[in-house]
């Protein structure tokens, strides 16, 4: 770990990006830290008043956290840069974009399914607990586009509720071996939830209660972000081997239509996992 001194703060820039899952007793300093530092960007203070104030403004992020690292690797930058102009510059760039994160709640276009778990965070490693689920999918083989209107037309004409997210498993790999969305499916608002009609080439699957690993972000799931957050999900795992192991393939699931502009869509990035038996070890909670 690399440690500087500023003034009577030592702060340090963890070399990983996430030691722990997110926990509900981090949203309220989420949200202290986004106050305190929408306030300091509001100010034309100088690098060093900055530097203190956002370190002081960190504090209140949780230890192990991605926005606790970010912003450490944010100002040891700043605090190492050559040139005070420049690396103020960029700081205030860096803490406008971590209080955008810290504050970000999406638009909800469609109800959840029955017992599912809601929006926390942007950014950040959550662990999260699913009810089982019914749902119909098809393939994705000839686009998205293509897979989506079998779907609407299913529920529309079975008379059933939209709901969100929409979810995508990925494993198909292309011509150049980079993993795509192999399947699509909407998910029904319910269990109890029978249609009397399915169609060719849509089919209703009972998705057993699961745990996954998920990072929420905004904008577009293109296949280069996705596999950027399947590599943070899968150092995760690897990090706590002999606690969790991967238990089913990639997926993502996608909270909002091409209506919500791209820089309030919100999307996530899954990794359905299973707790490793090994006598005298805990899980992280």
């Amino acid at each position: 770990m690399r440690t500087f001194l500023l003034g009577t703060l030592l702060l340090t820039a963890p070399l990983f990006a996430q030691a722990r899952p997110l926990e509900p007793a981090d949203l309220a300093g989420r949200r202290a830290a986004a106050e305190a530092i929408t306030a300091l960007l509001a100010q034309k203070a100088d690098l060093p008043t900055s530097i203190a104030m956002a370190a002081i403004a960190g504090t209140q992020l949780g230890e192990g956290s991605a926005a606790r690292s970010n912003l450490d690797a944010a100002l040891s930058r700043a605090n190492l840069a050559p040139r005070a102009d420049a690396a103020l510059r960029t700081l205030r760039v860096d803490l406008g974009e971590l209080a955008e994160t810290l504050t970000f709640q999406p638009t909800q276009q469609a109800e959840l399914p029955k017992g599912f778990p809601g929006f926390q965070a942007v950014d950040e490693i959550e662990l999260r607990q699913y009810p089982a689920y019914r749902m119909v999918r098809t393939d994705m083989q000839g686009g998205s586009n293509r897979a989506f209107w079998p779907l609407f037309r299913h529920i529309e004409s079975n008379g059933i509720a939209m709901t969100t997210p929409v979810q995508m498993d990925w494993g198909r790999k292309d011509s150049a071996g980079a993993e795509k969305p192999m399947q699509m499916a909407f998910l029904y608002g319910d269990m109890t939830i029978a249609p009397q009609h399915v169609a060719d080439g849509v089919e209703v699957v009972a998705i057993e209660a699961q745990t996954v690993l998920s990072i929420g972000a905004i904008g577009d799931d293109r296949p280069a972000r996705v596999e950027a957050m399947r590599a943070r999900l899968e150092a995760f795992v690897e990090a706590h081997r002999g606690i969790w192991m991967a238990a089913g393939p990639l997926r993502t699931m996608g909270y909002n239509s091409p209506m919500v502009s791209r820089d309030r869509r919100y999307f996530e990035v899954q990794l359905p996992v299973q707790k490793v038996e090994s006598k005298g070890r805990s899980a992280i909670r």
